[in-house]
């Protein structure tokens, strides 16, 4: 019976001192930002996704000429038609994903300061 409260107490203290460890580990705050440089980070990110983004549909669209050159070469004309129509979906996917890709990169131009290096 003293052995189990004693096993209980030490297990307490124990938590109790990693739990103001780890309290006062995280009491340590990294420096702020400032909402300017949180933004600039966020485009720069969004423009990163935006450019893996455009590449996957790149991909697609060689994937959908591949595909329409045998369907062709099959002679099944349905088939062609509806690989036009998606070629011409993702093209206007693409035109509408490159303006939104200049948009934001003239907008970093003009708002944000190219950081030092080292820093990012």
């Amino acid at each position: 019976m003293f052995a189990r409260k004693a096993l209980a107490t030490t297990l307490l203290a124990a938590s109790l001192v990693a739990g103001g460890a780890s309290g006062a580990l995280a009491s340590e705050v990294p420096p702020t930002r400032s909402p300017a440089e949180t933004a600039c980070r966020m485009a720069e990110h969004r423009i990163d996704a935006l450019h893996d983004l455009q590449d996957r549909l790149s991909t697609k669209v060689e994937r959908l000429t591949a595909a329409r050159a045998r369907a062709a070469a099959d002679g099944r004309t349905r088939l062609v038609e509806r690989i036009d129509a998606a070629l011409a979906r993702l093209g206007e996917t693409q035109d509408r994903l490159t303006q939104r890709i200049d948009q934001l990169t003239a907008r970093m131009e003009e708002y944000c300061t190219p950081l030092p290096v080292g820093q990012g």
